[in-house]
C-alpha cells in the first residue's frame, strides 16, 4: 500500500520536530480513514498504489486537521472533494 509517509506530512505541517511520528501517523490514520469514508470504500484494502489525486487528498486532510484540531471546520474541504469525486461510489437511496 502506497500511503503518506511520516517525512512527507512533515513536510506538508512544516513541522520542525514539534511533533512525534506516532502524532503525525495519528494526523496520517485520521486523513487516510475521512478521505475513505468519503470515497464509500476502502481504497487500502489491497496492495496497490493509490492514486495520485486520493494521495494528495490526504495530505491536504492532514494539514487541515493540524491546523483545526478542535475540529471546527470541515476537512473535507472543496479542494479536496473535487480530487475525490471521480473517485467516489455513490451512497445508495
Amino acid at each position: 500500500m502506497n500511503q503518506v509517509s511520516i517525512d512527507q506530512a512533515r513536510l506538508d505541517l512544516r513541522d520542525t520536530g514539534s511533533l512525534t511520528d506516532d502524532q503525525v501517523q495519528d494526523y496520517i490514520d485520521r486523513a487516510a480513514e475521512i478521505v475513505s469514508d468519503y470515497l464509500g470504500v476502502d481504497p487500502f484494502t489491497n496492495d496497490d498504489p493509490l492514486s495520485p489525486h486520493i494521495l494528495s487528498a490526504i495530505r491536504i486532510v492532514v494539514v487541515r486537521l493540524f491546523q483545526d484540531p478542535g475540529g471546527d471546520t470541515d476537512p473535507l474541504s472543496p479542494a479536496v472533494i473535487s480530487l475525490l469525486t471521480r473517485s467516489r461510489t455513490p451512497a445508495l437511496s
